[in-house]
């Protein structure tokens, strides 16, 4: 008698994951829209039937295939004075991560700026040529400096001397020893990125810890 196999449970994707997906699906759906000029309406029709988006934040993908056209006037004239060649000359796929990235810091102004720029280097790195990513980290740079002033500043004036390259998320793992009444102090280090933490657990725990941004 044979057994049967315990069929493998499928991973669910994170929300970090699916905003990553809806990214990439809106980057192709755009370029689509800036080389045929087809309506945003029908090319997201399209691409609901012609690809598996289970994986993917739907809404996220349908805000920024519609959002993008809707203020793109608006978005190249962010961004276009940090180029250092004519809007014409670049990339299509350039254009397009641009276009996403500028009109994330513009108007979606619940997403960490560093996230918009991480993302958007991401979708070059994937799309791009091979110094895509560079440059456009540079444009966004620029540019979040002009729209996200405030944020940026406001991050600036709460870091202390001694541990200025901190984020919020460090505190929230501080703040899980504390309320176990267990010495935080020098249990969480710089990590790598906005979304993750080398943690060294007080003696005596343990942690699984995960944190979702964007």
């Amino acid at each position: 008698m044979t057994d049967n196999p315990t069929p493998k449970k499928t991973k669910k994707p994170s929300l970090t994951e699916k905003r990553r997906a809806a990214r990439s699906f809106a980057l192709q759906a755009l370029y689509q829209w800036q080389m045929s000029g087809n309506s945003v309406t029908d090319i997201e029709l399209q691409f609901r039937i012609d690809n598996d988006m289970s994986g993917a934040d739907i809404p996220l993908f349908s805000e920024l295939l519609h959002g993008v056209p809707a203020h793109a006037g608006d978005l190249d004239a962010s961004f276009e004075p940090f180029l250092d060649r004519a809007l014409t000359d670049l990339d299509p796929i350039e254009l397009a991560v641009l276009r996403i990235g500028s009109f994330e810091l513009a108007h979606r102004i619940v997403v960490p700026y560093k996230v918009v720029i991480n993302e958007s280097v991401e979708l070059a790195k994937t799309f791009g040529a091979t110094e895509s990513h560079r440059y456009v980290n540079g444009i966004l740079d620029k540019l979040a400096a002009r729209v996200r002033m405030t944020e940026i500043n406001a991050k600036r004036e709460s870091k202390s001397p001694d541990q200025e390259c901190f984020l919020d998320e460090f505190e929230l793992i501080r703040q899980y020893f504390s309320d176990l009444g267990q010495d935080s102090s020098g249990c969480v280090e710089l990590g790598v990125g906005d979304d993750c933490a080398i943690v060294s657990p007080p003696p005596g725990q343990q942690l699984v810890f995960q944190l979702i941004l964007w």
